[in-house]
C-alpha cells in the first residue's frame, strides 16, 4: 500500500502603491503624506496601485516511490497585478509539477 505524505501551503504578497518613474524632489509627496499629494500632473499614468497576491498550493510525496506531485494556484483572488513597470501580470492560473528522482 502506498503511503502519502502531503502538505498545504500559501504565500501572501503585498505591495503598497508607488510611482514607478524617477521624479524630482519637488514632485515627491511628504514623508508621511499620501502619494496622491504629489505634484506630478499625470500621476495616474505612473502610479502602480496597491496589490495583494495569494498563491495557495499542495504538495504530495509518495513514501514508497521517488515521486512528488505539486499543484499551485497563482493569483487566487484574480486581481489586476502589475510588475515594476506597470505591465499587467497574468490573471488566475494553475501550475503543476511532477518530480521523479532517478536512483
Amino acid at each position: 500500500m502506498l503511503k502519502v505524505i502531503s502538505s498545504l501551503y500559501a504565500n501572501y504578497g503585498f505591495v503598497e502603491k508607488y510611482i514607478f518613474i524617477q521624479i524630482t524632489k519637488d514632485q515627491e509627496p511628504g514623508l508621511f503624506q499620501r502619494i496622491e499629494s504629489s505634484t506630478l500632473s499625470n500621476l495616474d499614468e505612473f502610479l502602480i496601485p496597491s496589490q495583494h497576491l495569494i498563491n495557495p498550493g499542495a504538495s504530495y510525496k509518495f513514501q514508497q516511490l521517488p515521486l512528488w506531485l505539486n499543484l499551485e494556484i497563482n493569483n487566487l483572488l484574480n486581481r489586476e497585478l502589475y510588475d515594476n513597470y506597470l505591465v499587467p501580470k497574468q490573471p488566475i492560473n494553475f501550475q503543476g509539477k511532477i518530480r521523479y528522482r532517478l536512483m
